[in-house]
C-alpha cells in the first residue's frame, strides 16, 4: 500500500482534509507565504511514495527537483480553485490592487511548466478536468466532487413564492464569483419585477458593493440565517469564472431552489443535466435576463416541480458518496501512474 503525505494549508479545506483522511494520508502543513514555503522545502518529510497536494504542487515539484524528497516519489495535485481557469483565460484578480489583470508572462510560463511536472491530478468537477487537459494533456487525471456536509439542506425546502435571487460566496474576488455579471443581469430583471431582490450572502465585499437598488449584501450568515434567505428566494445564480465546484450552489439545489449558472462554473454539468437552458455563456447577458424573467413568470407550482428536479440531483453529493468516489478515483489514478511508469 502506498504511503501518502498530504501537503496542505493550515487549516486545509475541511472537504479536502476528509479526502486525505480517507486514503490514510499523513498531514504536512506548509507555512503561509511563498518565501516561508520555499524555505520549508527542506522540511517536507521524505520517505513517502505519494505527495498529495492541496493546490501546492509547485512546492512538491521543486522539493523533488532539488532532492529534498525522493526522486521516485509521485506528486498528485487536487485542483479545486480557479487557478486553471485563470491560466487558460490569462486573467486573475489582484487582491492588492483589487483589479483584474493579466499574468506576468514569465510567471504564467513557470506555473504551466510546473503543472506538467506533476504525475497526476484529481479535479473537482468536469470543468476543472476540461481546463487541466488544456494545460497538461499528457498528465493522468481523474474527476471527484466536493460535497454538502450539512444535512440540514436536504431536510429544508424553500417556498419559491418570492421572486428573489440568492448568491452565496465570500469576497473579494468578484471576477471569479461573477458578481459583476450577476448584478448587471439582476438590475435589468428588476425593471420588470420591481419587488425582486438579490441577496448576496458572504463577507468581504466592501471593495465591490455599491448602492444598487434591491441588492442586499447581508454578510456572513450561520446556517439558520442562510436558511432564512433561502426561504425568501426562488432562484440561485452562480455566474462564476472558473469557480471550481461551489458547494453553496449544491446546498441551494438540495433545498429545492433551482440554480442557473455560467458555463465556466463547475456545477454547470449538474445544472445542464436538468436543462441546458439554465447554463449561460458570460457573453449571453440578454439571454440570461430573458430566461430568469421567464422563470419568474412561472406559477409557484411549476417552480416547485423544477425545484424538485434540482433537489433530486443534489442528493448524490453527500459525504458518503463523494468520499467513496474520491477513494475510487484516487486508486485509479495511482494505477494509471504506475502503468505509465512501467
Amino acid at each position: 500500500m502506498s504511503k501518502v503525505l498530504f501537503i496542505c494549508g493550515n487549516p486545509p479545506h475541511p472537504v479536502h482534509s476528509s479526502f486525505a483522511n480517507a486514503i490514510g494520508a499523513d498531514f504536512y502543513y506548509l507555512p503561509d507565504g511563498m518565501v516561508h514555503g520555499l524555505m520549508s522545502l527542506r522540511k517536507i518529510p521524505k520517505g513517502y511514495d505519494i505527495y498529495f497536494t492541496e493546490g501546492l504542487f509547485n512546492y512538491a515539484v521543486l522539493a523533488r527537483k532539488f532532492g529534498f524528497i525522493n526522486k521516485s516519489s509521485k506528486i498528485i495535485n487536487l485542483f479545486a480553485d480557479p487557478r486553471l481557469f485563470q491560466l487558460v483565460d490569462n486573467k486573475k484578480f489582484n487582491f492588492d490592487s483589487l483589479e483584474v489583470e493579466k499574468f506576468k508572462p514569465w510567471k504564467r510560463k513557470v506555473i504551466l511548466k510546473l503543472i506538467k511536472k506533476i504525475d497526476g491530478a484529481i479535479c473537482l468537477g468536469p470543468l476543472q478536468e476540461e481546463l487541466f487537459r488544456k494545460v497538461a494533456p499528457n498528465v493522468p487525471v481523474e474527476v471527484a466532487y466536493s460535497y454538502i456536509n450539512r444535512n440540514d439542506f436536504f431536510k429544508f425546502k424553500s417556498g419559491l413564492d418570492k421572486n428573489n435571487i440568492l448568491f452565496v460566496g465570500g469576497g473579494e474576488d468578484y471576477y471569479c464569483k461573477g458578481l459583476d455579471f450577476l448584478v448587471e443581469v439582476f438590475l435589468k430583471v428588476k425593471e420588470k419585477f420591481k419587488k425582486s431582490k438579490l441577496f448576496i450572502v458572504g463577507g468581504k465585499w466592501d471593495n465591490f458593493k455599491k448602492d444598487w437598488p434591491n441588492v442586499e449584501f447581508v454578510g456572513n450568515q450561520d446556517i439558520e440565517g442562510l436558511k432564512t434567505y433561502m426561504k425568501h428566494s426562488a432562484l440561485y445564480c452562480h455566474f462564476g469564472r472558473g469557480d471550481a465546484f461551489p458547494v453553496a450552489a449544491l446546498e441551494s439545489m438540495a433545498s429545492g431552489i433551482p440554480c442557473f449558472t455560467s458555463d465556466t462554473t463547475g456545477v454547470k454539468n449538474v445544472v445542464g443535466d436538468i436543462s441546458k437552458e439554465y447554463v449561460f455563456s458570460l457573453n449571453e447577458r440578454n439571454r440570461a435576463m430573458k430566461v430568469i424573467m421567464d422563470y419568474f413568470d412561472k406559477p409557484v407550482v411549476a417552480k416547485k416541480r423544477l425545484g424538485n428536479k434540482f433537489s433530486e440531483a443534489a442528493t448524490f453529493f453527500n459525504e458518503k458518496n463523494c468520499i467513496n468516489l474520491f477513494k475510487e478515483k484516487f486508486s485509479l489514478l495511482v494505477n494509471k501512474i504506475k502503468e505509465d511508469n512501467s
